[in-house]
């Protein structure tokens, strides 16, 4: 079974994108995985950054957004882009993301149509008999809508189900907001993949967690939280290279936090191996390209995508 892994913060700009497109790459090249991309993320940089040819125009007609549509019966495995051996990707296209929301618009028109009029008439009823069968009536459609909402939470890993065998890891690239498709994303991960650049990435982690423990508790007991240090700024002097002050001070922040919280603290992971800041990430992202393709190994952030990968197979080992 495929290891899911979702890449998410609540924040822009934090490299996520770029941590997908690396490890993701470095898995299928050196480590000879089979690996997914999803791109759920609605500017679809991903996609940009993994099909910047004729591929990425000619995919446009089926993207990630039908892995939301129930009204299409598309598997999952027609929405593929192979784009080595052992490195695929369901694309996505800019605006066709929220086809979920066409489902979840059902769902709202049926509260205001017809479960809150039913309501007031119930409420207005002075024959018990009108108002125990109004009542029944009521009930059985709180129940429909109740369902409704449960697969919806459950669509995407209901539809990606089906071709999980085909691989070894399942990246899901999310933009960075609550709404419903990270939902789905992070109810059929297994590991959420936070990355912490600055100290408003940081903040932009308490929400973030709390919503998860919510998830955890509610659809997903499996869900674990693998933190890590992205674009961390390196200081070079006489002496040799160390970490900037400010940034060791986020890293301190993070670990006191995480420790404070007792259920955080067990199904937390902070990764030893971090991403330093470096232009060469800007250059292979201005030339859609994966570091390791770009550089090889001539570029320092290509060693730590590697070491960060290498880390990343020995936690997901015992899954």
């Amino acid at each position: 079974m495929a290891i899911y892994l979702s890449a998410t913060n609540h924040k822009w700009w934090v490299w996520k994108t770029s941590l997908v497109v690396n490890v993701a790459t470095i898995l299928a090249k050196k480590h000879k995985k089979r690996v997914l991309v999803i791109d759920l993320d609605q500017q679809c940089n991903c996609s940009k950054a993994m099909l910047w040819d004729e591929r990425f125009v000619w995919v446009g007609d089926k993207n990630a957004g039908e892995l939301f549509n129930n009204s299409t019966k598309i598997p999952a495995k027609e929405l593929i882009v192979k784009i080595t051996t052992n490195l695929h990707i369901i694309p996505g296209r800019i605006n066709d993301l929220f086809l979920i929301e066409k489902e979840l618009e059902i769902i709202y028109q049926m509260i205001d149509n017809e479960v809150m009029p039913s309501l007031k008439n119930m409420l207005d009823q002075k024959d018990s008999a009108k108002n125990q069968a109004a009542t029944k009536k009521l009930f059985e459609k709180f129940e429909h809508i109740s369902k409704n909402s449960n697969n919806w939470m459950r669509i995407l890993k209901t539809k990606i189900s089906e071709i999980e065998g085909d691989y070894d890891y399942i990246f899901f690239d999310l933009p960075p907001s609550f709404s419903r498709i990270p939902i789905n994303a992070w109810i059929a991960s297994h590991y959420l993949i936070v990355p912490i650049s600055d100290s408003f990435a940081l903040d932009g982690t308490e929400g973030l967690v709390q919503k998860m423990v919510e998830i955890m508790k509610k659809y997903n007991s499996n869900l674990r939280f693998l933190f890590f240090y992205n674009k961390v700024p390196i200081i070079k002097n006489k002496t040799g290279s160390f970490i900037s002050k400010n940034f060791k001070y986020i890293m301190g922040t993070l670990k006191e936090n995480i420790e404070a919280n007792n259920l955080l603290n067990k199904i937390s992971v902070i990764m030893k191996n971090y991403i330093r800041y470096s232009r060469d990430i800007d250059t292979a992202n201005w030339l859609s390209e994966a570091m390791i393709n770009l550089f090889g190994d001539t570029s320092k952030v290509t060693k730590d995508y590697e070491n960060f990968t290498e880390e990343l197979l020995e936690i997901t080992a015992s899954k």
